[in-house]
């Protein structure tokens, strides 16, 4: 009955944040759009996930023109907007549009769109030494997401206007940032495997060196996250040591692009994951310069985000974990029930 009640819910939820967007870039004219929240605008993550999660099925007009909404330049040279670590994950939503619909003349906008964000990445965040790209986290782009030494020069909590008291942090080329993190890594991954299936959708050339990309990719990603003394995936890989914390979004995809090097392994990342009482967070433990008080932190570390748990959901499903996936839909939808709304973050205790 909460599931029940919950879709009911969610479907509100997302009506309620339907608006009429005035057009920009790829979108000349009025187009309704689905908001990142009733605070917010259309923001590029949150509009890729949206259609990801389902938004193409309930309204493919809107799912589409909302990815339209978020893109820049022109139709000749289409733009994936907004901040750099939401960028990829437009892949992803593109080919999830397409599924939902069967309709390719979005993937003719959406493609050349997502192939400029590799072509990008690959001039300035790729490190060829690791075999991976330099990006925030998806879901972390604000400091208390990231170590002490990444706080900004005057205390602000913005990652995208990130300026490290200590300059030589940054690195010379793109954001600067000079982490790796595990989400838009596994992120990059899928998309280099998702083109050459949208390319063979539109009846263009396949580019199969892109899957040699994806595995060398794959091999990378496991090579410099896994850990092995913990059966898990560190956050953060960077030139200081990196992070040993346990990014949700990021084990999520791991099991569900099947990157673990075995299911075996992929299975035992989901469940061995910290999940609080009210489920999977974002990131666990938060740092410890958040923890002035018992249950402190900050607002992306140690918090629950329903985008998290839901991919951390899909992956207990497709690793056959129905426990999990059982526990952290129940919980999602006893706080929709509970609430009569889906709210943007909930805290761990």
């Amino acid at each position: 009955a909460d599931v029940a009640v919950a879709f009911r819910t969610v479907i509100g939820d997302v009506a309620s944040n339907v608006a009429t967007h005035p057009g920009r870039g790829l979108l000349p004219g009025p187009a309704r759009v689905l908001l990142a929240g009733a605070q917010y605008a259309v923001w590029t993550r949150d509009a890729a996930i949206n259609v990801w999660y389902g938004a193409g099925l309930i309204d493919p007009d809107v799912a589409r023109d909302t990815l339209f909404a978020t893109l820049t330049g022109s139709s000749e040279a289409p733009r994936v907007g907004g901040q750099g670590w939401d960028a990829i994950v437009m892949a992803v939503a593109a080919w999830e549009l397409h599924l939902c619909t069967g309709n390719v003349d979005s993937l003719r906008v959406l493609l050349p769109a997502v192939f400029d964000t590799l072509l990008r990445f690959d001039k300035e965040e790729f490190d060829a030494d690791l075999g991976l790209y330099r990006c925030g986290a998806l879901f972390q782009d604000g400091m208390a997401a990231y170590p002490a030494r990444y706080a900004n020069r005057d205390f602000s909590a913005a990652l995208e206007t990130w300026d490290p008291a200590d300059p030589m942090l940054k690195c010379p080329s793109g954001d600067g940032l000079p982490c790796c993190a595990l989400s838009t890594n596994c992120l990059f991954y899928r998309a280099l495997q998702l083109v050459p299936l949208m390319q063979a959708a539109l009846g263009n050339p396949v580019d199969a060196t892109l899957l040699d990309r994806a595995a060398a990719l794959k091999a990378a990603i496991n090579r410099h996250f896994y850990d092995p003394t913990t059966e898990s995936y560190r956050y953060l890989v960077d030139p200081q040591g990196g992070c040993d914390a346990t990014e949700g979004f990021g084990i999520a995809f791991v099991a569900l692009f099947d990157i673990a090097p075995t299911p075996e392994i992929g299975r035992r990342c989901l469940e061995t994951v910290f999940r609080s009482p009210h489920g999977v967070t974002c990131l666990w433990p938060p740092f410890e310069r958040y923890a002035l008080a018992p249950g402190a932190c900050g607002r992306h570390a140690g918090l629950i985000w329903p985008q998290v748990s839901a991919a951390f959901a899909v992956a207990c499903a497709r690793a056959g974990l129905p426990r999990l996936l059982h526990s952290e839909l129940l919980l999602l939808a006893k706080r929709a029930v509970r609430d009569g709304h889906f709210a943007e973050i909930y805290h761990f205790t």
